[in-house]
């Protein structure tokens, strides 16, 4: 027999996807099969297959967010991260929008977190939802949501400033507003 006699094809199979997913299994580590299975090449590549077609879907569906991760190194990383944490959906406009809601949940930037707010918001805004979505950003949006589109984001896009950028299904035929806030406040140069 190829794996051990304690485990029922049920429970190998959720063990298996939890070694796929890099997760905890339930197993003993002891049991021979799914100890080979963990290190073996076959593993790997099953792994890096599925996660390399968890980015394709993510990529497409979700282009600002991941471009700015891109841009700042850390889009592999944050797929592997919820690619491990997540209980996700094989269908990609639901893991787009599962992957936008994680990346929201984790507050890496302000940046980062309007980026995925707002393009949360947008995708939500299409699929009918009553969003109305109001954020602060301490960026000219423009440089940012245009430079993402054409895959050319870098530190030169960011302008300093306050402005409050809307999405609502009231206002579904401009998409999204923004509008500059004037602040007495002084900003301390860096």
């Amino acid at each position: 027999m190829l794996f051990s006699i304690n485990m029922n094809l049920q429970q190998l199979q959720t063990n298996l996807l939890s070694l796929i997913k890099l997760r905890q299994t339930d197993a003993d580590m002891t049991d021979n099969y799914l100890k080979n299975v963990s290190v073996s090449d076959n593993i790997k590549f099953v792994r890096k297959n599925a996660l390399w077609w968890r980015i394709i879907q993510i990529e497409k569906y979700c282009p600002l967010t991941s471009g700015l991760l891109k841009a700042s190194e850390k889009f592999e990383i944050e797929i592997i991260n919820f690619f491990k944490e997540s209980n996700y959906s094989a269908f990609r406009e639901e893991v787009g929008i599962q992957f936008l809601e994680f990346i929201t949940a984790k507050n890496l930037n302000t940046l980062q977190q309007c980026v995925s707010e707002f393009e949360l918001a947008l995708i939500q805004l299409k699929t009918g939802k009553p969003i109305i979505y109001k954020k602060q950003w301490t960026f000219d949006p423009y440089p940012i949501i245009g430079s993402l589109l054409q895959n050319s984001f870098s530190a030169d896009n960011l302008k300093s400033g306050f402005f409050e950028v809307s999405v609502s299904y009231k206002k579904k035929e401009e998409l999204f507003s923004v509008r500059e806030i004037k602040s007495n406040k002084k900003i301390a140069q860096i």
